[in-house]
Formats: structure tokens, C-alpha cells, sequence
């Protein structure tokens, strides 16, 4: 198989990213794994071509180093003759926790530049190279926590509220040049992290889910592979929960309750 496209995966040595690129490249796309894990990464890409697929590891940190982003891009570029169709912001490294009104400005700072502005500026410095794809799209990692608050994640949640407005402000400005952004906001995924809790915590979530189960990360994969494909050629700011429905009754509930409170107000 000969890749027709090439792609970046920032983090795309292990879990949702290391998935990621092993689907990207059986769609066909020369994948550039950019990671600070570099056994995990190696390995990830001779995976990949012993599937018969193409990639290339790239280490570097995108997150915290300000240049890091536009040194990856670079990096690719050189490689491919300034070809770039597919990138997907999917580097994650965050421990922090806690409320928000306890994290002091100088973090709060920091999560936001690992988690929002790393983001941006690989946007920005891709953006040249993609506006000359035939096929251009980003694919950004949000957040199901983006959309509802929890004790504990404190700016994580901010974050990726923001993840998901960056994307729909970048699909309506670079939509007159072809390029399309999309993302996909996770719900609880088997990553080393979440496996990494109690098997009781985890069956508890998987019986508040419709589909009874926790994701995998090749579920969040497959689908970030579809937005980046021809495929998914009109699809552009959208933000797909894949959560295998766990957010339904977060829904329905607020629902149903403001229905039953309602009726009880005309009732008395």
C-alpha cells in the first residue's frame, strides 16, 4: 500500500493517538507519530509497517515547548516535499485535578497553554501546507467533560469546552480554503489510565451507559479516521461525542425533571 495522504498524530505513541495512526495508515495516509515517548513511538510505527502500512516517528514536545508544534510541522515537511493533509491534535498530559478556584494562575496558565494554545499553534503552523492539500482536515481530541462540569477536573473541563469552540472558530474561518475541522469528544475510554482504576469503578460506569461498556480506544479512532477521510467531505465543525451514549441521560434527566417540577407548579 502506498500512502496517497500524509498525516500528523501529536501523542500518537500509545492510547486514543497510537489507535489513531495505525487506522490513518490503513486508510492509506503516511502518518508522522509526534510523541515525547519514544520506545512507545517506535514501536507504535513498526506496527504500522509491519501491517503494510507507512509511517515515521517524530520526537518532540508540542505541548510545552512554544516552538514545539512549528518544529514538528517543519520536520514533516522537509520529509514530504511540504505535503500535509491530516493532522490531529491528540497530545494530552495532564495530572492536575482539583477545583477550579484551587488552582493558582501560574497552572491555570499552564493547562491552558498545554491543552488549548498547543493546539492553536499547530493549526497555525500547518495551516500553509493543508490550504494546499486537495483533501485537507483537522481532527481535534475534546472532551465529553467539556460539555458537563465534574468535581475534580477543574480546568481540564474549561479546556476542553475551549477545544471544542476552537474548532468551530477554525472550520468557519479556513472553510474558503478547503480545510475542515472537526472533533471528537471521548467519554470513558480504556487508555492505560482509565484501566489503571479499580475494575469496580469501572463496571459502575459501564452500567450507566446505554451500551453497557467502557470505549476502546480504536472506537474514538475509527471515528476521528472517518472525519479525516474523504469521506467525511462536507462535515466540518462539528464536535462528535463518543461516549457510547453516556451523556443520554444527563439529557433526558435534566428533562424529565423540568418537566415533572413544570407540572407540579400548574398543579398547585
Amino acid at each position: 500500500m502506498t500512502a496517497t495522504r500524509i498525516g500528523i498524530v501529536s501523542g500518537g505513541a500509545q492510547g486514543i493517538g497510537a489507535a489513531t495512526a495505525v487506522r490513518l495508515a490503513e486508510d492509506g495516509v503516511h502518518v508522522f507519530v509526534a510523541d515525547v515517548a519514544v520506545a512507545r513511538g517506535l514501536e507504535t510505527c513498526r506496527a504500522i509497517k509491519e501491517a503494510g502500512g507507512e509511517a515515521t516517528f517524530l520526537e518532540g514536545d508540542v505541548l510545552f515547548a512554544p516552538d514545539g508544534p512549528s518544529r514538528i510541522v517543519d520536520r514533516i515537511l522537509d520529509q514530504t516535499d511540504g505535503q500535509l493533509d491530516v493532522v490531529v491534535n491528540n497530545a494530552f498530559a495532564f495530572e492536575r485535578g482539583g477545583t477550579l478556584a484551587e488552582v493558582p494562575a501560574d497552572a491555570f496558565t499552564a493547562d491552558l497553554q498545554q491543552l488549548v494554545v498547543s493546539y492553536h499553534s499547530m493549526i497555525i503552523s500547518a495551516h500553509s501546507a493543508l490550504s494546499r492539500s486537495p483533501q485537507p482536515a483537522i481532527v481535534n481530541l475534546a472532551s465529553i467533560r467539556g460539555f458537563h462540569t465534574g468535581v475534580g477536573f477543574g480546568t481540564y473541563s474549561v479546556a476542553k469546552a475551549a477545544v471544542a469552540q476552537l474548532t468551530r472558530v477554525y472550520a468557519q474561518e479556513l472553510g474558503e480554503a478547503g480545510i475542515r475541522v472537526n472533533a471528537v469528544a471521548p467519554g470513558v475510554i480504556g487508555t492505560a489510565r482509565t484501566m489503571s482504576t479499580a475494575q469496580h469503578h469501572r463496571d459502575r460506569v459501564a452500567s450507566f451507559t446505554p451500551l453497557r461498556r467502557i470505549g476502546t480506544p480504536d472506537d474514538v479512532a475509527r471515528a476521528i479516521t472517518f472525519l479525516a477521510s474523504p469521506a467525511a467531505s462536507f462535515i466540518t465543525g462539528q464536535v462528535l461525542a463518543i461516549d457510547g451514549g453516556l451523556t443520554l441521560p444527563l439529557h433526558t434527566d435534566s428533562v424529565n425533571l423540568g418537566l415533572a417540577f413544570e407540572a407540579g407548579q400548574s398543579e398547585a
